[in-house]
């Protein structure tokens, strides 16, 4: 149910430009129902610069995916990237080549390796979401490797957020496995 009690999270995502997404924080973080929000590029960066509690992970990249507001209207913020992108493991007997960069989310976008480089001992994956199967996958494909796309690394970097933005004892955030983020 709906009350004036429940907590809003939102998500600051392209393409919305850079000046909306720094206004939005500077507002959001005054609503004490606001509990945080999921952060895409381009905004990583501006988003970083406008949290007060940075982690190891968020301050040593000058970076965030996920913002939590404090009831002290301070925001802190993380960047799960990785524990959502290692919650699917590596086969054995493959050496990962890790494509972490946003590149490649148009066809007309440099490859960040020679694919000629590759051959079927490795494994190679992506953080991009969309496309779900880039140009660097499928050259990896076609050279035999096994890929993992971005797909993979959601899955885990889902379940990272929501136990970021959970409040214990709070109940209504609701678990992950209870509920679908579309995208």
């Amino acid at each position: 149910m709906i009350t004036g009690k429940n907590r809003i999270f939102s998500i600051l995502a392209h393409p919305v430009d850079l000046v909306r997404t720094r206004q939005a924080l500077t507002a959001l973080r005054w609503f004490e129902n606001w509990g945080g929000s999921i952060v895409t590029l381009p905004h990583t960066i501006a988003a970083a610069s406008r949290c007060d509690r940075p982690t190891v992970r968020s301050g040593a990249a000058g970076a965030v995916n996920v913002i939590r507001r404090k009831p002290d209207s301070s925001l802190t913020e993380e960047l799960p990237d990785e524990t959502g992108f290692v919650t699917d493991g590596a086969p054995l007997g493959h050496c990962p080549v890790v494509h972490g960069t946003s590149p490649g989310m148009r066809d007309s976008d440099p490859l960040p390796v020679d694919p000629y480089h590759l051959d079927a001992s490795m494994m190679v994956t992506e953080v991009i979401m969309i496309p779900e199967e880039t140009t660097l996958l499928h050259l990896a494909a076609e050279r035999g490797c096994v890929t993992q796309t971005g797909k993979a690394m959601r899955e885990g970097h889902r379940a990272a957020i929501f136990d970021y933005l959970a409040v214990p004892g709070d109940p209504q955030l609701p678990k992950e496995r209870d509920h679908e983020i579309e995208g």
